[in-house]
């Protein structure tokens, strides 16, 4: 990654772990959009907005532990300047 040309570029050193996260968080957000999807139901004029929030209300939890998860696994990695 680079920004203004008098700073030297920055390189990410993900290990494993934030990498194992990174792949486990997105795969939980897709499942979680895919249901969310299914709550809200097909007629977008008329979403189905009860049944959505209470798949968020059961879900979301999960979603939010995961990419807390995630999070960690990026603050306890290094960034090389």
């Amino acid at each position: 990654m680079t920004g203004h040309p008098e700073h030297n570029a920055i390189y990410c050193t993900w290990d494993d772990r934030s990498r194992l996260q990174m792949s486990k968080t997105a795969a939980e957000w897709k499942i979680f959009k895919k249901g969310l999807g299914e709550k809200l139901g097909k007629n977008l004029k008329e979403p189905r907005l009860t049944w959505a929030a209470e798949y968020i209300d059961e879900h979301g939890d999960k979603l939010v532990r995961s990419s807390g998860n995630l999070a960690i696994a990026f603050q306890s990695n290094s960034f090389e300047y």
